[in-house]
């Protein structure tokens, strides 16, 4: 009887393994998918400041630029 208990905890000591092993490997999966929302964040932030600053630059030379920059980052948090 004993050899049939020793074989039950061995599948539910299995069966947690394998439960751990893939909580994990999700885990990493969701801290690579964070990572890569991050990376796209900051390109559309970056991508949005260039916008504005090249747009102003057309308009007001290196003023306008900062100004532009500005209007951009702004568009960037707020839209």
């Amino acid at each position: 009887m004993s050899y049939g208990l020793v074989d039950i905890q061995r599948d539910l000591d299995s069966s947690a393994n394998q439960g751990l092993e893939h909580a994990a490997a999700m885990e990493g999966q969701r801290k690579q998918a964070w990572q890569e929302i991050k990376q796209a964040d900051d390109a559309s932030r970056k991508n949005a400041i260039a916008m504005g600053a090249g747009a102003g630059f057309m308009v007001g030379g290196p003023v306008g630029a900062v100004a532009g920059a500005g209007v951009g980052y702004l568009t960037y948090k707020f839209l």
